[in-house]
């Protein structure tokens, strides 16, 4: 089981992964702006097919554990992790868990973007740049 369910994860993610270089490099190409716009289609689209998938592995097809670890978890997890904040911020907003999904919100960006400049900061101590 273990051994088929990484295959699973492994073989989603590596598609993920394709098709995310793919997304970014095709907007890059023919619409030929600085904005991140790939990165932005990425974020959405995955958000769309996350909700999409969880709501049918879970209302339909909760017997497709493997399909369920290829898509959402490889696919999506390769193609971007942006849907996964999504999903677990509504998950949080359906339950009644307003305050704890405004929270996922200030914290996923404040930190993140707070990282990136330690992660750079690092970066430059390190590089003597």
């Amino acid at each position: 089981m273990w051994f088929s369910a990484a295959i699973a994860v492994a073989s989603g993610g590596a598609l993920g992964a394709l098709s995310r270089f793919g997304t970014v490099f095709l907007s890059q190409t023919l619409l030929k702006t600085r904005f991140p716009v790939g990165t932005l289609l990425v974020n959405c689209l995955g958000s769309f097919l996350i909700g999409l998938l969880m709501h049918l592995f879970l209302e339909r097809y909760a017997d497709q554990a493997h399909w369920r670890l290829f898509w959402v978890v490889g696919f999506l997890g390769a193609y971007t992790t942006f849907s996964s904040y999504a999903w677990e911020t509504w998950v949080l907003y359906e339950n009644g868990q307003w305050l704890g999904a405004v929270l996922n919100i200030m914290l996923n960006n404040c930190m993140t973007l707070l990282l990136v400049l330690i992660g750079i900061q690092s970066g430059r101590w390190l590089g003597g740049v």
